[in-house]
């Protein structure tokens, strides 16, 4: 059973379909893809319950989960991008933080973007004043030389502000003994209802707090991600080497094939090859293919020829594969 017409409007989101008498509703909001569900399940456990939202297709989840002081109903949002939805997913998310349903909002960043997923934050905290920024993924951020004064962040931003690894549950006590603080004194919401700032001043906003907050011990710690992706989505070089890889998938998956048949016109009786033969002998290394196709006019035995096609098939895969991916790694070195 998912969120059911009980689980929204008035008797909001509900394990169960019922709200236990004590239980604090916490929504858990973010962008896409910066470890919100992981967040989501490692404060849960199996605690937690799926489904679909009221009229929607759009799958839902919420589980309990207890800290040293409350009780805890955590709603996992659908993913979203600022509070000016532009799909059902996004209106679902804030149409559910708008309506006051939550008692309060935990906004999960991604530590190693953080300028571009604090947008979110600023937003719901115009919203809703019981508002906390859960900064997740700090280990890659370090990993990338990135460093986040978390207090400064906090003060900047005027909300509170923990930094967790959601697959270490055990920097998550951090959030749960933040969220008891807010409960302990929540602030009340605005009067009416509220309506987020201009996007473009929120954007401005978070550059402004990201570069009091966060230093870069490698300035260029993101040049090589970003070249390669001028190569790969850039009009002038994207669509060639889109067209290259379906060129070399069509002869890797025909071309052998082709091949033998166009050498069987030229073979007498007896010596044809076998287009399955011709199939397994191309590969990305042209050597590879030509040796297999010398040996389809000597050898006799067309199964044990398969055999040598196909070893010689998949080692040029190999090859091409770690050919790929020295090829990808040194393109943006030169860009």
């Amino acid at each position: 059973m998912g969120l059911t017409h009980r689980s929204v409007g008035t008797h909001a989101a509900a394990f169960g379909g019922t709200r236990r008498a004590g239980e604090r509703i916490v929504a858990l909001a973010g962008n896409p893809n910066v470890g919100k569900s992981t967040v989501f399940n490692a404060l849960t456990g199996m605690r937690q319950h799926t489904g679909n939202w009221a009229g929607k297709t759009v799958g839902c989840a919420c589980g309990r989960c207890r800290s040293a002081r409350e009780q805890y109903l955590f709603v996992d949002l659908p993913g979203t991008y600022s509070l000016q939805p532009h799909s059902a997913e996004e209106a679902v998310a804030c149409d559910f933080v708008r309506g006051g349903k939550a008692d309060a909002v935990v906004v999960v960043c991604d530590a190693t973007c953080l300028e571009r997923t604090l947008v979110l934050a600023l937003q719901m905290h115009s919203v809703t004043p019981n508002t906390i920024v859960c900064v997740n993924l700090l280990d890659e951020a370090r990993h990338k030389r990135i460093r986040i004064d978390l207090p400064a962040l906090q003060a900047q931003l005027g909300m509170p502000v923990v930094g967790v690894t959601a697959r270490k549950k055990k920097t998550l006590r951090a959030l749960l003994d933040a969220l008891d603080a807010v409960m302990a004194a929540p602030q009340p919401r605005p009067d009416g209802a509220p309506e987020a700032g201009d996007p473009a001043d929120d954007v401005r906003r978070a550059e402004v707090i990201c570069r009091a907050a966060v230093r870069r011990e490698t300035p260029e710690y993101a040049v090589r991600d970003r070249r390669l992706d001028r190569l790969l989505t850039s009009r002038a070089t994207g669509y060639p080497i889109m067209l290259l890889g379906l060129a070399a998938f069509v002869m890797d998956t025909v071309g052998g094939v082709l091949f033998a048949k166009l050498m069987n016109v030229f073979l007498p009786e007896g010596k044809k090859i076998n287009p399955m033969i011709g199939a397994a002998g191309i590969s990305a290394f042209p050597m590879s293919a030509r040796v297999v196709q010398k040996m389809a006019l000597k050898e006799d035995n067309q199964n044990h020829l398969l055999m040598h096609a196909i070893g010689a098939n998949v080692s040029g895969q190999i090859g091409s594969v770690i050919a790929g991916g020295i090829l990808l790694y040194l393109v943006p070195l030169f860009l």
